[in-house]
């Protein structure tokens, strides 16, 4: 497990490895959350107890694409976490 995956633990999702998040309250452990979801949802290695589609809607639903933007994450990965309308 890499150092920026320890915010995530175990629950019920999908095969293998189950991982969900738990309420993050301070700063920092918030930005180093997102930061791994933004790898995990760039990449797609079965042997992650993410996939990049899980990673994605975890984003979606715990950033906002603003703050993606602020966070240096390229335009076409922002894309296909917030699909243009």
């Amino acid at each position: 497990m890499q150092a920026g995956q320890t915010t995530l633990l175990g629950s019920g999702i999908g095969i293998g490895a189950h991982c969900t998040l738990r309420p993050v309250t301070a700063p920092d452990d918030r930005e180093r959350t997102i930061r791994t979801l933004i790898e995990l949802a760039a990449r797609n290695n079965p042997t992650d107890c993410w996939d990049d589609r899980r990673a994605r809607e975890l984003l979606r639903s715990q950033s906002t694409a603003d703050e993606l933007r602020a966070m240096g994450v390229a335009g076409d990965l922002i894309d296909e976490i917030f699909p243009p309308a």
